[in-house]
Order: structure tokens, then C-alpha cells, then sequence
């Protein structure tokens, strides 16, 4: 899609949503790898609903994502990029200082290796705070990552305290909080095949 945008050439914006436990599959990973290698100006918005990966939220980490998405030092990166690019040593030297400043508070350094410019983590749920950084990183060029922290059943109390039973429930009564117990159902075939797995293992053959 960024490429086709890219050859288009309409000013169309790539932006793709992917969550914490979808970005540890295969796929993910390559497209990210050749994003990196291609290097089109897109943005990947990593929602981690705290199921995993960081738990790096705070003001610190707020202020330093838009620090980091913010014009200063955007223009300041890619001016010693032209400078010391014909000075190797100065070159790494100073992309290494680069990646232990920002290896210090946020844990994005898996994806710099890929390409990608990280940023975050940011508060999902601080629409201000998220806001202000998108802009910033609206017109950033390249492949960018922002890395956004959330929380599962958010604003809901009984599915913030038990957030894999209330992953994609049905209809419920908000005001009592209980799950609607679901009907003797004909088991799944993932089930079934669990099932005899466990009866029966089968044989492996060297």
C-alpha cells in the first residue's frame, strides 16, 4: 500500500494498526523487514495492550515521544546524517550515541534494526498527549513506528480486572457486570482435536 501510494504519487498517507501479539507472526516481521529495505514513508501504530512487550508509561516517556517526533531534533538527525556522512567513524560514533540515549527509556531498538523509526511509548488512552505526536510525526519521512500502550476493557472495571474473559464477548448487561453463560453448544474442532491428541498421542516417525 505505501509503495502504491508512493507510484501514485496523490499525497496519500500509509498508516497500518497492528497490536502486540499480531506483530510477533511471520508476515509482520517481513513486510517490516522490507518496509526497512524499501524505506517508504509510512507509519505502523503498535498497540500494546499490556498483554506484553513494555511497560514504559509515564510522563517521561510522553515527553521524550514527542520530543523525539518533534521538528528540533528531526532536523538536527538528518543534518548530521548530511554532514558526517562522508566520515565513517563520526558516522557510527554518533549513530551509536543516538541509539543508547534513546536505548535507555524505550525499548525500540528491534525495530531501528529493522528500519524503522521508533517512537513511544505513549499512553493510548492520553488522546492529547497521542495527538500532538502523530502530528509530529505526520510529515516525518521514512518508515516510523509509534509505540502506543493500552489497556484491555479500559473505562470498564469488570473487564479491566479480568481482560481474556471479556475479549470479544457477546451482548451483556452492562450494569451487572456478569457474562451471559453460553448454551450447551456442539464442541469445536479444535477441542475435539485437543481432546485426542491427549488420549492418543500420534507417532512421531524419525
Amino acid at each position: 500500500m505505501a509503495v502504491a501510494a508512493e507510484q501514485e504519487n496523490l499525497g496519500r498517507k500509509t498508516v497500518c494498526v497492528i497490536g502486540d501479539g499480531a506483530i510477533t507472526a511471520g508476515m509482520a516481521f517481513e513486510a517490516m523487514n522490507h518496509a526497512g529495505d524499501i524505506n517508504p514513508d509510512m507509519l505502523v501504530v503498535l498497540n500494546d495492550n499490556e498483554m506484553s512487550i513494555s511497560e514504559n508509561v509515564g510522563a517521561l516517556n510522553n515527553h521524550l515521544a514527542q520530543l523525539l517526533s518533534g521538528k528540533l531534533y528531526t532536523t538536527l538527525r538528518e543534518g548530521g546524517k548530511k554532514v558526517f556522512s562522508g566520515i565513517p567513524p563520526i558516522k557510527e560514533l554518533l549513530k551509536k550515541t543516538e541509539e543508547h540515549i534513546k536505548g535507555m527509556v524505550v525499548p525500540g531498538t528491534m525495530f531501528e534494526e529493522l528500519g524503522f523509526n521508533y517512537i513511544g511509548p505513549v499512553d493510548g488512552h492520553d488522546v492529547i498527549a497521542l495527538v500532538q505526536t502523530l502530528t509530529n510525526m505526520r510529515d516525518l519521512k521514512g518508515p516510523q513506528l509509534l509505540h502506543i500502550m493500552t489497556k484491555k476493557g479500559r473505562g470498564y472495571a469488570p473487564a479491566e480486572q479480568d481482560p481474556i474473559s471479556w475479549h470479544a464477548v457477546p451482548k451483556f448487561d452492562p450494569k451487572t457486570g456478569t457474562l451471559p453463560k453460553s448454551p450447551n453448544a456442539r464442541p469445536t474442532f479444535s477441542k475435539i482435536l485437543g481432546t485426542g491428541y491427549v488420549k492418543k498421542p500420534p507417532l512421531m516417525k524419525n
